[in-house]
Parts: C-alpha cells; sequence; structure tokens
C-alpha cells in the first residue's frame, strides 16, 4: 500500500499485457471477468486481505503438476464512481 512509480508502471504494464491477450488469446486459455457493485467503502481493507488470501490460494493449486506455460493474474479494485463522475464533468 505503498506509493512507488516503479510499481505503478509494473501495473501499466500489466495491463497492456492484458489487453493484448484480450485480442490475441483464445477464451480457453484466458478468463476475463469483472463485477459491478454498491459497497462501504470502510472495508477496502477487508477485500484487499480477501485478495490477496485468494490469490496465495490459487498459487497454490496452480503451481503443482507439469508447469509448461507462465501466467500472470491481475485482479483490480477500484473506484468507478469516481470515474464516471470525472467523464461527466467533460
Amino acid at each position: 500500500d505503498t506509493i512507488n512509480l516503479s510499481l505503478r508502471k509494473s501495473h501499466e504494464v500489466t495491463l497492456d499485457l492484458a489487453k493484448e491477450s484480450l485480442n490475441r488469446d483464445g477464451v480457453h486459455e484466458r478468463d476475463f471477468t469483472y463485477v459491478t457493485m454498491a459497497i462501504d467503502p470502510k472495508k477496502i481493507s477487508v477485500a484487499k486481505e480477501m485478495i490477496r488470501r485468494f490469490q496465495d490460494e490459487l498459487s497454490e493449486v496452480l503451481e503443482t503438476g507439469q508447469r509448461t506455460e507462465v501466467y500472470r493474474l491481475s485482479m483490480q479494485l477500484f473506484p468507478f464512481t469516481k470515474l464516471n463522475q470525472t467523464k461527466d464533468k467533460k
């Protein structure tokens, strides 16, 4: 949860790579899903903990057996309301 320009750039690269995959890879090789929710922002820290726990659990499952491909899991949780408010002001 620290502000780090290198980390921010890494996130931007990951989003670009995901966009490339969306246009290049078939649906049997990738999974892109999302959900839009009305939430209590005070629960963001709980959401972060749950996301990190899920990432750890998924890694434990997938990093066994014959590992012949490298995948990147990227999840974003961000305020959609603020994005829409910014667009409305333009």
